[in-house]
């Protein structure tokens, strides 16, 4: 077997290729034209396969692309042989030929296909950011299937029945050589418009979160400058500020108090469900503004202090904190 190139990126066993959802949308699509498809990491593993589409790839066409007799370590090898290619033109060596004994195609992004007992197969390289990320694999029961020498023994070394696979083919449409590499072109350019939705998806809701959080505040501004009345009270407007924050940060209490040259400076007051009559009845979590408190405040705990407000503060996600 060829060893793999050194310059081939090989993802973790637990890496994902592609969104499972891109996956199963690409699966419901193809399967109904009797199409198989696979999903393969850079190291040769399995990262996914359909599931419905059939005892016939279930049974005979799966557990075919796992053997480990002659045939499978030729199909792992013209896999490798695609993976250097890949590797090749990713690095910008135009020199890369095609994989040994598959048919190319001549537009990106490079479909082979080739043969194997009863069964055609089309394969392409998944690449992002030049990086190859694993193979996209399109199985099709061949035109000219058939209980010949090579499925009999196949059949043989998986342990089915000849009779039992030629009358499950029997339910499936036939391809051949030129009607599977359509069929991988057609998924090569079905599989880019996926991601390309799939990434906008992502950014409209990461947009859409932004905006939720910057409503958020904005209301908070709005209704705390709405109080700023000269005619009112300074406890009368701190206690409504106190109020609508407390809806905002989902904290149990805040209060507010006044420097002491101030004149007619109200008492400290404290809003909320809690109390400063029974301190140990609800016990403080953290301490947050601690770059700010008064010099001679210094408490005998060791709580979390956070020099603003605690990261995770609700309301606050993706905005720096106010000073």
């Amino acid at each position: 077997m060829t060893p793999q190139p050194a310059n081939i990126p090989i993802l973790k066993a637990d890496a994902t290729v592609l969104p499972p959802a891109v996956l199963e949308n690409l699966s419901a699509r193809f399967r109904p034209g009797g199409l198989f498809l696979v999903v393969l990491r850079q190291d040769g593993s399995f990262a996914y396969h359909d599931a419905g589409a059939g005892v016939f790839f279930d049974r005979y066409v799966f557990p075919l692309l796992k053997a480990s007799d002659p045939t499978g370590r030729a199909l792992r090898e013209r896999f490798e042989s695609l993976a250097a290619a890949t590797a090749a033109v990713a690095g910008g060596n135009a020199g890369g030929g095609s994989p040994a004994g598959a048919v190319a195609s001549a537009s990106a992004p490079g479909v082979a296909v080739w043969e194997l007992p009863g069964v055609w197969f089309a394969a392409f390289p998944h690449v992002e950011k030049r990086q190859a990320q694993g193979f996209i694999l399109l199985a099709a029961k061949a035109a000219s299937f058939s209980l010949g020498e090579d499925v009999l023994r196949t059949c043989g070394q998986l342990g089915l029945d000849g009779l039992w696979l030629l009358k499950q083919s029997e339910e499936l449409p036939g391809y051949g050589e030129e009607a599977i590499r359509r069929q991988g072109r057609l998924l090569a350019s079905t599989l880019r418009d996926q991601v390309r939705l799939t990434g906008l998806e992502n950014e409209l809701n990461s947009l859409s979160g932004q905006l939720a959080n910057t409503y958020e505040e904005l209301s908070l501004i709005y209704q705390v400058s709405s109080g700023m009345k000269i005619n009112r009270r300074a406890s009368d407007f701190f206690k409504q500020a106190c109020l609508d924050v407390l809806e905002v940060m989902n904290v149990r209490g805040m209060g507010v108090t006044l420097n002491a040259d101030i004149s007619n400076r109200p008492e400290p007051a404290l809003y909320g469900p809690m109390t400063l009559d029974q301190p140990d009845a609800i016990a403080p979590g953290f301490h947050i503004f601690w770059g700010s408190k008064v010099g001679w405040f210094e408490p005998k705990d060791d709580l979390p202090r956070h020099e603003k407000f605690r990261p995770d503060t609700r309301g606050l996600e993706r905005t720096e904190p106010p000073a």
